[in-house]
């Protein structure tokens, strides 16, 4: 029998792939907008965009996954100036 944090991990793998494969074409405008989208806290959200980098590797996307990085690269950036946004108001 399945428990519920395997169905949600199969859900969840389901979901990067479905994701992923909806925008298999060179134009990933749309994918990004979708990306930009997505809620939850940072570390969901630089999971998910692993998890993608992960399925384009998978068809061989290169430039794709450097996109990719770049775009994790700057919800981190953007992470840590919220965070230095909010120390700098509370003192």
């Amino acid at each position: 029998m399945l428990n519920l944090g395997s169905v949600l991990a199969i859900l969840y793998s389901c979901l990067v792939r479905l994701f992923f494969l909806s925008f298999i074409s060179l134009d990933y405008d749309n994918l990004f907008h979708q990306l930009n989208s997505v809620q939850g806290n940072m570390e969901l959200k630089c999971a998910f965009v692993k998890d993608i980098i992960h399925e384009a590797g998978r068809f061989k996307k290169k430039v794709l996954i450097q996109m990719l990085e770049q775009f994790q690269t700057s919800l981190m950036q953007m992470e840590g100036r919220k965070r230095n946004s909010i120390t700098m108001e509370t003192r």
